[in-house]
């Protein structure tokens, strides 16, 4: 065969050859394509199971130690103490002051059960704790409960005899510690200017004696008061007849004492606590007008009580408290008081009224008490 020809034969068959690999690559190829479509397809799919399965797995395990921790301590422990787990084991811790217990359960300690109030004061127990209280009418003191006023006495009672017709005054004072209350006068004749406090400690009376070989005092009421006296004054123009006026006590306390001053040419009759106990009346009689009349009252936050007594043919009247009752002060009307109006009788515990000219009535003496009620 001639050369050139050859080479054209084979030439033909290694094309041919070559034609018939590249159809079967492309099959090949495209099969695997395929495939790997598929598992590419199936890994994506497996591969977000995987992450959901794992995801749903974390949150229980997590769920699962949270709700053991809460289950051991829930119930095991009083609700007054933490409660922790330790080594698989609810552990409580102890019980808070004023309780006693193991922090399983914790008991309230009755502290009043071993009386740890002062004097007088009423225990409460509270939870965990207590308090202290004075029940009424006692006050707060140092060391416990006070009667709101107690050591009721007259002091330093001043007296004198005249030697001549004068104007004069007498005081009488209360000891160191002790409060003023009121105070009262006594006389031979109806000539008294004034009785009332001077000062916080003193109480003054005076006179206008007509003359010599008259008798006259004055005395003040003294106390121990914890809770302080409180005060108040009024004035008024005195008339040409009966004229009255009243100091009244601030709210929540009751006139223990009172007292005045008024003109020469007027007629006391009336020195006493108002009809309902907060207050003091002082009330004058005279034929002309003109001149001014002061009214002043001490007050104690404490109730009282009164105590009136009369007599219709003058001369005297006491009243007293009852068993039990201290007597803190007292006063008197009548149609003219001329003796006596503050006679504090410590001799008896009462307050006495005399009168002593002509036959004028005492319409009233009265005693203000302090409780027991």
């Amino acid at each position: 065969m001639h050369p050139r020809t050859l080479l054209s034969v084979l030439f033909a068959a290694s094309l041919a050859t070559a034609l018939i690999a590249c159809g079967e690559s492309d099959d090949t190829n495209t099969e695997l394509d395929a495939g790997s479509e598929l598992d590419s397809t199936n890994g994506e799919v497996g591969e977000d199971t995987d992450v959901e399965a794992g995801d749903a797995g974390d949150t229980d395990d997590s769920g699962d130690t949270g709700d053991t921790a809460v289950d051991l301590c829930d119930g095991a422990c009083d609700p007054l103490v933490t409660c922790s787990v330790q080594a698989g084991a609810a552990v409580c811790g102890a019980c808070p002051g004023g309780y006693s217990g193991d922090g399983t359960v914790c008991t309230d300690i009755d502290e009043c059960a071993g009386d740890p109030c002062q004097s007088r004061e009423e225990c409460t127990n509270t939870a965990g704790s207590f308090s202290c209280a004075c029940p009424a009418p006692l006050v707060d003191g140092p060391s416990g409960c006070l009667d709101p006023i107690s050591a009721v006495r007259t002091r330093s009672p001043s007296d004198t005899t005249t030697t001549a017709a004068e104007y004069f005054c007498l005081t009488a004072s209360c000891s160191a510690g002790e409060v003023l209350i009121g105070g009262g006068f006594g006389a031979d004749f109806g000539d008294t200017r004034s009785s009332q406090a001077s000062s916080e400690t003193e109480w003054e009376a005076c006179f206008d004696a007509p003359a010599a070989d008259l008798h006259y005092g004055v005395r003040a009421i003294c106390a121990l008061v914890p809770g302080g006296v409180q005060t108040a004054d009024r004035s008024a123009s005195v008339g040409a007849d009966l004229t009255c006026t009243s100091a009244f006590c601030p709210s929540g306390t009751s006139a223990v004492g009172g007292g005045g001053r008024w003109p020469a040419h007027a007629n006391l009759v009336t020195n006493r606590s108002t009809p309902n106990g907060d207050g003091w009346l002082i009330c004058v009689d005279s034929d002309a007008g003109g001149g001014v009349m002061n009214t002043s009252v001490r007050c104690v936050a404490v109730e009282t009580r009164k105590v009136t007594t009369s007599s219709p043919e003058g001369v005297c009247a006491s009243a007293a408290c009852a068993d039990g009752e201290t007597i803190v002060g007292g006063g008197v009307s009548a149609d003219v008081i001329t003796e006596s109006a503050g006679g504090f009788n410590e001799a008896v515990d009462a307050w006495d009224g005399c009168t002593a000219l002509g036959d004028p009535e005492i319409n009233a003496v009265e005693a203000i008490c302090v409780g027991p009620f």
